[in-house]
């Protein structure tokens, strides 16, 4: 859902802005949180199925290094 939501929103951000106004935008978002806060109650608590000791040490250093190299030959 976040993906979606991290694909699809700067795409209906830039046609909303660039057919009607940012005001919409804002407008839009606000009625978004006002219905998530509303519908807080129905969303579910779910139990972390994982512990700490299941986090990959070599593969997120491995992301930090290369998030490193990449941002500093831009």
């Amino acid at each position: 859902m976040v993906a979606i939501a991290a694909a699809i929103g700067p795409l209906f951000g830039g046609i909303m802005t660039t057919f009607l106004s940012w005001r919409y935008g804002f407008a839009f978002e606000l009625i978004i949180v006002v219905l998530i806060l509303v519908m807080q109650r129905k969303i579910p608590d779910f139990m972390p199925t994982q512990s700490k000791s299941d986090l990959d040490i070599t593969g997120s250093v491995i992301s930090v290094i290369g998030l490193f190299c990449w941002s500093s030959v831009f």
